[in-house]
């Protein structure tokens, strides 16, 4: 064995050690990574567990919908047996119109103020069978005060519209 054999021996050796403590880093990585998404599974289970239902009824206790609360998102669905339509006043008028298109045109202007990222506005969308009101999906509907306020637009509305129905089946 000659002299250049041993300093590639030596060479590879050196090369073997730096190459086990790089994999010894990573496998350390690896292990942070592996807790924080153990964690973070737990903590996202934990939160989509946390979505809940507000019922809404009317003065004389008939059920006019059921608000359901997901993180960031609601969904509106009206009772089946009391058949609201989107042409029944005030639904359009004061519940699309506006609440829920105010409350995207507010969040628009703080987009371009720059206090709002795009993806953070305020968004709905109404699902319909012809005229029957199916349910009502919103995004991003921002913190506690304004879920509030949904809630109270919502029960109102709802309200005039099971009037209105009343009065017509009387």
């Amino acid at each position: 064995m000659c002299i250049r054999d041993r300093s590639i021996r030596r060479d590879l050796l050196e090369k073997i050690s730096e190459l086990e403590e790089e994999v010894r880093y990573i496998r350390e990585i690896v292990k942070v990574i592996e807790e924080f998404l153990t964690h973070e599974g737990f903590r996202k289970a934990a939160e989509s567990s946390s979505m809940y239902e507000v019922p809404l009824r009317s003065l004389d206790g008939v059920l006019l919908a059921v608000i359901h609360v997901y993180d960031g998102r609601l969904k509106i669905v009206p009772s089946k047996e009391l058949g609201f339509r989107v042409s029944t006043p005030p639904f359009q008028s004061f519940l699309i119109d506006r609440v829920l298109e105010g409350m995207r045109k507010a969040d628009e202007e703080k987009v371009k103020e720059g206090k709002l990222d795009p993806e953070d506005v305020f968004r709905y969308r109404v699902y319909k069978d012809g005229d029957l009101i199916k349910f009502i999906e919103i995004w991003n509907y921002g913190g506690e005060r304004r879920l509030n306020e949904i809630k109270s637009a919502i029960k109102w509305t709802f309200e005039r519209m099971y009037e209105k129905i009343s009065l017509i089946g009387s």
